[in-house]
C-alpha cells in the first residue's frame, strides 16, 4: 500500500482517500496504520490524509447517518471531508 502514496500529489490524495475510506478502524488502530504506511516509504501527507479519511469519512456509516441526519449532513460529510484534508495538507 506505501507504494501507492508515494507523494503528496493530487492521485496520492485522492488514492489516501479512497483507501481510508474504505476501512473501518478506531483512531488508535489509524494512527498505527499511518505510522506503518510512512515507515514503509509512503508520503507523510498522503499517510496522514488515509489517517484523516479512516476516522472521519467512513463509507459504511453512510446508510446510519443518512436514517438519523438525513441526506444533507450525509452529502455534507462527504464534499467536507475532501475539503478538510486539502486545508490541512502543508501546501493546501
Amino acid at each position: 500500500m506505501a507504494r501507492l502514496l508515494p507523494d503528496d500529489g493530487p492521485s496520492s490524495i485522492a488514492t489516501a482517500l479512497a483507501l481510508g475510506s474504505s476501512v473501518v478502524v478506531v483512531l488508535l488502530c489509524s494512527r498505527g496504520a499511518c505510522r506503518s504506511l510512512f515507515r514503509k516509504g509512503a508520503n507523510f501527507t498522503a499517510a496522514m490524509s488515509f489517517e484523516m479519511a479512516s476516522t472521519n469519512l467512513v463509507v459504511e456509516l453512510s446508510p446510519i447517518m443518512l436514517a438519523f441526519l438525513g441526506w444533507q449532513l450525509t452529502l455534507a460529510e462527504f464534499v467536507g471531508a475532501p475539503i478538510m484534508v486539502k486545508t490541512d495538507m502543508p501546501n493546501g
